[in-house]
């Protein structure tokens, strides 16, 4: 009987080891974000866009020029950690863009962020080949290249809000993107 117990034992044992040294996007949830051309009613993109929730999501985004929708509904008021990182995709260099809306009945609401260059309207996002810390300017605010951002947004139970996305490749062409998105 003992034998029997050191065996089951050693079998929990093992899969407790393989669960703490098993890489992080093990446990991450995969998801593909539809493409809305910019004539798509706001209505419409949003009651179809993808859903994710507290943890990290893998993010694929097909090739197509259009907004990428994300939708995130909090489950508790609080201040919210978005962490956007790992851009990868077929081309060189990626370059792209977040930004945070609220809807109210009429019009999507636009959510500025800060960000370590300030209070920004959008969220720059690029691969880790481009991401060198250099500035650029884009409407008239100055921003870096990181390839890791991290966006602190106090939000109220209930309250969904949209992330926008759009991302395109060294010629300026609509790319297909993997990125994660983590929220805390």
């Amino acid at each position: 009987m003992s034998a029997i117990r050191r065996r089951i034992a050693t079998v929990l044992l093992a899969l407790a080891v393989m669960l703490v040294l098993a890489p992080t996007n093990a446990f991450a949830v995969t998801k593909t974000v539809r493409n809305f051309p910019g004539t798509t009613k706001n209505n419409v993109a949003m009651a179809k866009a993808t859903v994710v929730k507290k943890g990290t999501t893998v993010l694929k985004f097909k090739k197509g020029s259009g907004l990428g929708v994300i939708k995130f509904t909090p489950t508790a008021t609080k201040k919210y950690t978005f962490t956007f990182a790992k851009l990868s995709g077929p081309s060189t260099y990626i370059a792209g863009s977040a930004q945070f809306f609220y809807m109210n009945p009429y019009k999507k609401v636009r959510k500025s962020v800060k960000l370590g260059e300030g209070v920004r309207p959008i969220v720059p996002l690029c691969n880790a080949k481009l991401a060198d810390g250099t500035k650029f300017t884009y409407d008239g605010k100055t921003y870096k290249r990181l390839a890791t951002r991290k966006i602190q947004l106090s939000l109220k139970k209930g309250k969904t809000i949209y992330i926008l996305t759009q991302f395109e490749n060294e010629n300026s062409s609509p790319v297909a993107v993997t990125a994660r998105l983590k929220i805390q």
